[in-house]
């Protein structure tokens, strides 16, 4: 993903979807997971179109939502249109549990 970002450069989309595998399968990998979805962030907003849409997913289990969102939010100016997780059948009874989140945003 990381390199076939790199090859589309250049070419604007109306909505660029980043679903990665989980990056932090335990407590040692969660800087190095944040750290991709940076990058990850980094290389996707230049492909989408102004007035495009852009959705970051994140199915670790070790990072927190607050850190994935912080992570894919920081210093840039999108437009939240809304922040997930697990839907109401999906109970979490405890912090791991709550690995899915994804963030839908608009790009200005």
């Amino acid at each position: 993903a990381f390199a076939g970002l790199h090859t589309l450069a250049g070419r604007p989309f109306d909505l660029v979807v980043i679903d990665p595998p989980s990056f932090a399968k335990s407590e040692d990998e969660v800087a190095g997971a944040l750290r991709a979805y940076t990058t990850l962030t980094d290389l996707a907003l230049p492909l989408v179109a102004s007035g495009g849409d852009f959705v970051m997913a994140s199915c670790s289990s070790r990072v927190s939502p607050d850190a994935f969102f912080e992570a894919v939010l920081r210093g840039r100016a999108l437009q939240v249109i809304e922040r997930t997780g697990h839907a109401l059948d999906h109970p979490v009874g405890f912090p791991e549990g709550r690995y899915l989140k994804c963030l839908f945003a608009r790009v200005p």
